[in-house]
C-alpha cells in the first residue's frame, strides 16, 4: 500500500516536471526577441532593418517579404481588406490574400480571418508594428472572424507570437 503511494507520487511529480519544462521551452520562442525580429524583412539580415516605401501596387510584394507569410498553415487563408470613409461612410478597396504561398491583390470564396484597414495606413506599413498598433488605437483595424476562436487558434498557434504587433 505504502510503495503504490509512493510510486502514484513519483508519477505526479515527474509529470509535473515534464509540464514545467515543456512550458518554459516553449516560451523560450517568445521571449528575447523584438518585435521588428518577428517581422524582419526576409532579405536582410535580424542587424539590418530598412525602411519599405509601400504603396497598394507593391503591398503584395511587401507582404510576401514579411516573416508572418511563412508561418502561416498550410490551409489557411487570410483577406485583407482596405477601406477608406471619403464618402461618409464606408467605402470599400483592394482586397489581398495572404496564405503560405504568398500574397496577392483578389479574393477568396472562404477566408478564416478577415482584416479590414483604413487605407490611409497602406504608406506607413513599412513601419508595420507601430502602424498596425496605431491602426488599432484609432479604431481603424478590425478583424472577422469566420471560425470558432478555438479552432483558429489551433490552426493559426504559429502566428500568436505576432498579436503583440497587430496591436491585440
Amino acid at each position: 500500500m505504502k510503495i503504490l503511494r509512493i510510486r502514484k507520487a513519483a508519477v505526479v511529480i515527474i509529470l509535473l516536471v515534464l509540464i514545467i519544462g515543456v512550458l518554459l521551452y516553449a516560451s523560450q520562442s517568445l521571449t528575447g526577441k523584438s518585435v521588428m525580429e518577428l517581422f524582419r524583412n526576409k532579405e536582410k539580415s535580424s542587424q539590418e532593418y530598412v525602411m519599405v516605401s509601400v504603396t497598394k501596387e507593391n503591398l503584395p510584394q511587401f507582404l510576401n517579404s514579411i516573416s508572418i507569410i511563412d508561418d502561416l498553415p498550410e490551409n489557411g487563408e487570410i483577406e485583407l481588406r482596405l477601406f477608406n470613409f471619403n464618402s461618409g461612410e464606408r467605402s470599400w478597396e483592394e482586397t489581398y490574400v495572404m496564405k503560405q504561398g504568398g500574397a496577392y491583390q483578389g479574393n477568396t470564396e472562404n477566408p478564416d480571418v478577415i482584416i479590414l484597414l483604413h487605407s490611409k495606413y497602406v504608406t506607413e506599413l513599412g513601419n508595420i508594428c507601430p502602424t498596425l498598433q496605431q491602426a488599432n488605437r484609432n479604431g481603424d483595424l478590425g478583424f472577422e472572424f469566420h471560425d470558432s476562436t478555438a479552432s483558429l487558434l489551433w490552426k493559426y498557434k504559429k502566428i500568436v507570437k505576432y498579436k503583440d504587433c497587430l496591436g491585440l
